[in-house]
């Protein structure tokens, strides 16, 4: 391994971050806890909320950041991977990250290592910890990156776990079926703090395990309800009622959920923090997570993005599309990663889309080749065409389509990233 650039700018830094190999995983939290109590960022805020779960850890975190943010709080956000720029990993008082703090980090980090080997992740999350230390915030909120259980992130002791739901993804590193995916989750649970579980059916996995160790389980269905009205929502529990509540800025059913489990989480935490009803109305009113049903109206088109990359994501989107419909035709460009659940992706947006504009990636390594998303697309028997990269899919599709039109874009995160940075560009 080369030397860490500690002298260098940003790019030099991630260039030899990327070195380290960013896929790379190796179980385990002993090298992290080392280095981190070098560097004293294992209590890196007052109050520390860690989020994992399969899906909605990213829109659950925003969410309970801008409700602190509009009740005068100081706020953290970590959250992965980033779409266009590392920087959106680290939000601070709400915004991203600058390079030169983020450099001090790295450095800080370097030299704390010592002999111990860091993956790309491991090293990252070890400098957030030590800028949320260095700014002093009142909350932490801390996006799980895989797991939970052996995750980098779970040597902070959390105050408050968030597990937003449990789905079959990573399941070359989690298991194969939701009880042995639950029980990797079910890991950030601290004794005698609370958990809040925003999945309705709770693999037992996870209830076994808050009652090994003594964490406050609260579940939704038992502990917290909530229900939809024709023109707001009410949600219910912890002592607590909150009523005409605003249809959330982000679409679909599945952000309703993801914001009652936000709700449960600050409801428990009253005790820590103060806000008001108010702040989180405002809140739902502005909710937005990139790449997260992000809708854009590029030449009379609308234009959906969404890292959508497993089952119950497509269908999530699936369903807010169907809530949102359109004159014209919906036309997907679509890219993966060889471990997900492909066909069944295809499956839940089948009645949504007319036309599939699939996309290689495998530049990536662990990217789908384009003939292989054509074996799927034929199994499905969708109407496709495919590209030799994303660039290529985007540029098909926008040519293809009408005004009126609405056009997808989902997969994975380098999917998403690949057609913003396309736009951005244009714009």
């Amino acid at each position: 391994m080369t030397k860490a650039p500690l002298d260098g700018d940003l790019k030099q830094w991630l260039k030899w971050l990327e070195s380290l190999n960013p896929d790379r995983i190796e179980p385990g939290l002993e090298r992290v806890l080392a280095v981190g109590q070098r560097l004293d960022v294992l209590q890196p805020a007052k109050t520390v909320i860690s989020i994992a779960g399969t899906n909605g850890k990213g829109s659950t975190a925003a969410l309970i950041e801008t409700c602190l943010l509009n009740a005068g709080h100081q706020v953290a956000v970590y959250s992965s991977p980033h779409l266009l720029r590392y920087n959106e990993r680290l939000r601070l008082h709400g915004s991203e990250v600058e390079d030169q703090s983020l450099c001090r980090a790295f450095t800080a980090v370097a030299q704390a290592q010592g002999d111990t080997a860091l993956t790309y992740f491991e090293f990252g999350t070890l400098a957030v910890l030590w800028l949320i230390k260095q700014s002093q915030v009142e909350v932490a909120i801390l996006e799980v990156g895989l797991g939970g259980r052996l995750d980098a992130v779970n040597v902070v002791d959390a105050d408050c776990a968030v597990i937003t739901s449990i789905g079959l993804d990573h399941m070359d590193w989690l298991g194969n079926d939701r009880e042995s995916i639950g029980y990797e989750k079910a890991g950030i649970m601290r004794v005698n703090r609370p958990a809040i579980c925003n999945d309705a059916q709770a693999p037992e996995t996870i209830i076994s395990h808050a009652e090994s160790i003594g964490a406050e389980l609260i579940s939704r269905g038992r502990d917290f309800t909530y229900a939809t009205n024709d023109d707001n929502w009410v949600w219910q529990g912890l002592g607590e009622a909150h009523e005409d509540l605003p249809f959330p800025a982000l679409p679909g059913q599945i952000y309703i959920q993801n914001a009652a489990g936000a709700l449960a989480a600050l409801v428990r935490l009253r005790d820590r923090l103060n806000w008001q009803a108010d702040d989180f109305k405002k809140a739902l009113d502005k909710w937005f997570v990139p790449g997260r049903a992000q809708c854009l109206t590029v030449n009379d088109r609308q234009i959906w993005l969404d890292v959508a990359h497993n089952r119950e994501a497509a269908e999530g989107l699936a369903n807010a599309l169907k809530s949102n419909p359109v004159q014209g035709k919906t036309i997907a460009v679509f890219a993966a990663l060889n471990d997900k659940p492909i066909a069944q992706i295809m499956a839940a947006m089948d009645d949504i889309v007319a036309h599939w504009h699939l996309a290689d990636l495998s530049e990536l390594g662990r990217g789908l080749k384009k003939k292989e998303l054509v074996e799927f697309a034929h199994a499905c028997g969708l109407q496709w065409q495919a590209h030799n990269n994303v660039r290529q899919a985007w540029d098909s599709a926008m040519a293809q389509s009408q005004p009126g039109d609405r056009l997808v874009v989902l997969g994975s995160f380098h999917t998403v990233q690949a057609v913003l940075e396309e736009l951005n560009r244009q714009n």
